[in-house]
């Protein structure tokens, strides 16, 4: 590596590492924020959602310097095993410079041992997925005042129900209850999917047994993508600078390093999506707050770009869930139904695409949709609707899918039993052979509910 790139890394390196210290920018927030997302998905086993993560937001190669740099090569290198070829190469890159003691065999990452805390840093406040911008949980948390973090710990293990705290380390001039209870503590109820920036508060999700051996994670990210039936809404560009919220101050956004490209698309496919900025280094801010107007204050050329919400906004056409555990495809029909959903049925490459960009999220090689034969020549959806297919020499081609690069030769049932999964390691639908008679052959499970009526404001996205 030339010395340019070195000064360069090594700038980057103190600018987003700092992990005690509050970013100053978007891309160091989002490193913080994302960077410890990631590092709970390693510690509770999932390193490839970690990647996907850290991947999605453009901060792959920068996670791996800055692990290899404070000795954490083995996070390094289960990232880049899940990356893509250049992570691989930049792993490389580091572990060739860095010292005999950062190349050590350190031990895999295993599943969070119960009654364990997991700290998203200092500055992090704890939100249930990432259009979450509510400060409550929607209601959901409890509120205490303590003299220390430990006494707000001990509140939480008292409370079978409690998934997290989010204590405050900074001392009110005012609102003190009592002498002595200076210390505001938020008991969460409901498992933490997403963290985001908030001056001197901590958030600490636990690991806990529920009966004899049930184990919960306060850390658990629900991976669902709500669709609407507007794919293409309109914009207003209100001119140069970044938005600011109704309050005047930054809205609640998410950040993407070298996504400009794909900004306007993924604004676009997240119904909580209010708006985007691209600035002239390709980078990407999604806004998630209502009310979005033209602030003051410039970001590298950036415009404020506000989404329109027409009626058909507020129109979801399907609403997809993934459950990252493997099971049996008996075990996931089963998983769906208790959950209000049915197995997925999959109707445009749009619906395709979102699919697989949520599997990914969720760390996924392969997840089972709800196909199955209704003779040994046709396929049919069990959720009821239209499965568009041709057959063609032996083979049934589903036509559901819009655009050739989604579009999936299917081979024709051979048995009654047979079942379908979407793969994301070459954009293949699979039927797996008999796979209804056999427990052994397993997935994770592609869950759906089509069509509803909300609020923008209302629907939760978690998009990572």
């Amino acid at each position: 590596m030339s010395w340019p790139m070195q000064a360069f890394y090594g700038a980057m390196l103190v600018a987003l590492f700092t992990w005690a210290e509050a970013p100053t920018s978007p891309e160091g927030e989002m490193w913080i924020n994302t960077g410890a997302m990631a590092n709970a998905f390693y510690e509770q086993g999932h390193a490839k959602a970690g990647a996907h993560l850290l991947d999605k937001h453009g901060l792959s190669d920068l996670a791996v310097h800055h692990w290899v740099s404070t000795g954490q090569v083995q996070r390094a290198k289960a990232l880049a095993a899940h990356a893509r070829a250049e992570v691989e190469y930049r792993l490389a890159q580091a572990l060739s410079q860095s010292s005999p003691s950062t190349t050590g065999s350190v031990a895999s990452a295993k599943s969070t041992p119960a009654g364990s805390w997991h700290s998203f840093g200092h500055d992090s406040v704890c939100r249930v997925d990432e259009a979450d911008v509510s400060t409550d949980a929607q209601g959901t948390t409890i509120d205490e005042h303590v003299p220390s973090l430990e006494f707000c710990k001990q509140l939480c293990m008292e409370l079978l129900t409690c998934t997290a705290v989010e204590y405050n380390h900074l001392i009110p001039t005012r609102s003190i209850p009592a002498p002595g209870l200076q210390h505001a503590c938020r008991l969460w109820t409901q498992p933490v999917g997403f963290t985001r920036k908030g001056k001197g508060q901590e958030c600490i999700t636990v690991t806990r047994i529920r009966g004899d051996s049930e184990i919960l994670h306060g850390f658990r990210p629900t991976f669902t993508h709500a669709m609407p039936t507007d794919l293409h809404p309109m914009y207003t560009d209100l001119g140069p600078n970044k938005c600011v919220g109704s309050h005047g101050q930054d809205p609640v956004y998410t950040y993407y390093q070298n996504r400009g490209q794909s900004c306007h698309r993924m604004c676009n496919e997240n119904i909580a999506c209010h708006g985007f900025s691209i600035n002239k280094a390709n980078n990407c801010l999604l806004w998630f707050e209502p009310g979005l107007q033209l602030g003051q204050q410039s970001w590298d050329g950036a415009h404020c770009v506000v989404k329109v919400h027409r009626p058909m906004m507020k129109v979801i056409r399907v609403t997809f869930t993934v459950e990252p555990n493997m099971m049996s495809y008996d075990a996931a029909r089963a998983f769906c139904k208790s959950r209000g959903l049915i197995m997925a049925s999959l109707h445009s490459g749009e619906e395709e695409h979102a699919a697989r960009e949520l599997a990914k999220s969720a760390g996924l090689d392969s997840v089972w949709i709800g196909a199955e034969p209704s003779s040994l020549d046709t396929w049919r959806w069990i959720d009821g609707t239209t499965f568009n297919h041709t057959r063609t020499t032996g083979q049934a081609t589903n036509t559901s899918a819009s655009d050739s690069k989604t579009t999936a030769a299917l081979a024709l049932p051979g048995d009654l039993s047979d079942r379908l999964s979407l793969r994301m390691t070459d954009h293949d639908w699979r039927t797996d052979s008999k796979a209804g008679d056999k427990a052994g052959v397993q997935h994770g499970v592609l869950c759906a509910i089509r069509g509803h009526a909300s609020s923008t404001e209302s629907v939760k996205t978690f998009q990572v």
